[in-house]
């Protein structure tokens, strides 16, 4: 019984071989196409530039590596010169890189919008003020909306005091307009 069972298997198996051998050869020739160059899954490693070597990118850089690693993805780190380096590097296909920390703004700067439309920002990390240092005296106005809103009159200290032009204090991290700090 069990003879017969394999021969009956041998020959249907022979017959739809013999019947659909074309549509099978083109499914064949279709997967093998498909995982050649059609590649769905993300890379197995992801370059990335940093900037300097003892720089808060860096840091970072070395966290997502961590968190990559557990998923199977090797994150290769290119220190660099900063941020600007780091948008050249992203620009130019031959370097190889695929991710770079940038600051807000740096990309919009002096970029064609053809090229700027090559970049996606992935998301905001944090935000960096800016902050100005001035002498006391040397920025002296009457203006009570200039560096600090302050009004200082003129003296000989040779002392220096930063001043956070803009901060966030809107409960929305992502805003895009800054609010003056209140404590400028």
């Amino acid at each position: 019984m069990i003879q017969q069972a394999r021969a009956f298997y041998r020959e249907y198996a022979h017959d739809f071989i013999a019947q659909y051998w074309l549509v099978l050869l083109a499914g064949a020739i279709a997967l093998g196409f498909g995982f050649r160059y059609i590649n769905p899954a993300p890379p197995d490693a992801i370059d990335i530039s940093t900037g300097p070597d003892e720089g808060a990118f860096s840091v970072y850089a070395e966290r997502y590596r961590a968190v990559l690693e557990r998923d199977g993805v090797s994150l290769r780190i290119h220190p660099s010169a900063g941020a600007k380096d780091n948008l050249a590097h992203l620009l130019d296909d031959a370097s190889g890189i695929d991710v770079g920390f940038l600051q807000g703004g740096l990309a919009s700067d002096g970029l064609s919008p053809q090229t700027a439309e090559q970049l996606w920002s992935l998301g905001s990390m944090y935000y960096e003020p800016l902050w100005i240092f001035v002498r006391s005296g040397a920025a002296e106005s009457s203006d009570p909306n200039a560096v600090g809103g302050r009004n200082e009159k003129r003296s000989n200290k040779r002392t220096a005091k930063a001043v956070p032009i803009f901060t966030s204090t809107s409960s929305d991290p992502l805003s895009s307009t800054p609010e003056k700090s209140a404590t400028a």
